[in-house]
């Protein structure tokens, strides 16, 4: 049994690379600063370089044949969305300001969407591998979720002042708040992912501490979570992963799971101390008061506009070329296509 053990599974330090990987998965740093000429964020994250180390040592594997190595390939759908975005360059041209654009996008589907997937889908064929790299993941990502309920019951902090970034904010602002990322938006999108993923725990694993601590995890994360987008995914996904859990298991913990989180949205999310409904309700809202009392369109509204404006405007100069929306405006360039579209002085 200790041979089949250990031939099924790769060496001890593999294993605790790709646990370092994952566990640091969650970690991203601007160095920026650190760029000569660098005129944006740049974030890199310890994944990014942990990420090809372990897909290196897997190919080795395979080409010496190891008994734990294997190679499953990624989903259509990653393949078929790195495929889009590689061909994307024969309708945007091949000039050199639209070629760097246009690789920088390619890196996220190839790197992320394709050999992550491949990487972590190969690890291993045993589950109980799989639970443990999920419950390293979680862990890291609750440290995460308590510096932002630090954050989040520390005092309100003055809004960032690009022009003066020296001065004490006195607090994190409902827009910073997002634990040791630099906006709620990234926290939120984190919260998304793993939220649902936490309630799957609580339901469905085999003991009842991690099963308590992941619907405490769940619960902190939604409570603390200040991006609307962000915590109206979190909450979709929990109604899945209930109904999932009805179809298989039973309707009664379905049920349960979203009556509880029912009873959550309709007693504990309105006593909060930073008045969760109207900071969500805001990064809803389409309209919103400004400093005189006056109705404008949020920037949610904006992005919304300009984007669908992109979306129904001609790919060429001519009126009569194809909308974009037929093939889009090519990996890396839709945030310089879309600036031309706001409308500024509707604003």
């Amino acid at each position: 049994m200790l041979e089949t053990t250990l031939h099924t599974h790769p060496p001890l330090w593999r294993r605790a690379l790709t646990y370092a990987a994952v566990a640091t998965m969650p970690l991203s740093f601007d160095i920026q600063k650190l760029i000569a000429g660098a005129k944006e964020p740049f974030y890199l994250s310890p994944l990014d370089f942990l990420l090809p180390l372990l897909a290196l040592l897997m190919i080795i594997d395979l080409f010496r044949r190891e008994p734990w190595a294997q190679c499953k390939t990624p989903p259509v759908p990653a393949i078929v969305w790195a495929a889009l975005c590689i061909l994307s360059i024969f309708w945007i041209g091949f000039a050199a300001p639209e070629i760097k654009g246009w690789l920088k996008g390619c890196l996220n589907p190839l790197f992320f969407g394709v050999l992550a997937i491949w990487v972590f889908q190969n690890v291993s064929t045993d589950p109980a591998e799989y639970r443990r790299l999920a419950l390293i993941l979680g862990g890291s990502f609750t440290l995460c979720i308590l510096l932002a309920l630090k954050q989040y019951l520390g005092p309100v902090g003055l809004p960032f002042d690009p022009d003066n970034p020296a001065r004490d904010l006195a607090g994190v602002s409902n827009i910073r708040l997002g634990g040791w990322y630099d906006i709620r938006g990234v926290f939120g999108a984190q919260v998304a992912m793993l939220a649902p993923a936490a309630v799957a725990f609580a339901l469905l694993d085999k003991d009842t501490a991690v099963r308590g601590v992941a619907a405490a995890v769940a619960l902190l994360a939604l409570c603390v979570t200040l991006a609307a987008g962000g915590f109206v995914a979190a909450c979709a996904g929990i109604i899945a992963v209930a109904a999932l859990y009805g179809i298989t298991r039973g309707w009664l913990g379905g049920l349960a799971v979203i009556g509880a989180l029912a009873l959550f949205l309709a007693a504990i999310l309105p006593i909060l101390p930073r008045k969760n409904p109207e900071v969500l309700a805001r990064g809803l809202a389409f309209f919103a008061d400004n400093e005189k009392g006056e109705k404008k369109p949020t920037a949610r509204l904006r992005r919304y506009q300009a984007a669908l404006d992109l979306l129904t405007a001609p790919s060429g100069r001519s009126e009569t070329s194809r909308p974009n929306w037929i093939l889009g405006v090519g990996a890396g360039r839709f945030q310089k296509s879309v600036n031309a579209f706001y409308q500024e002085p509707a604003y």
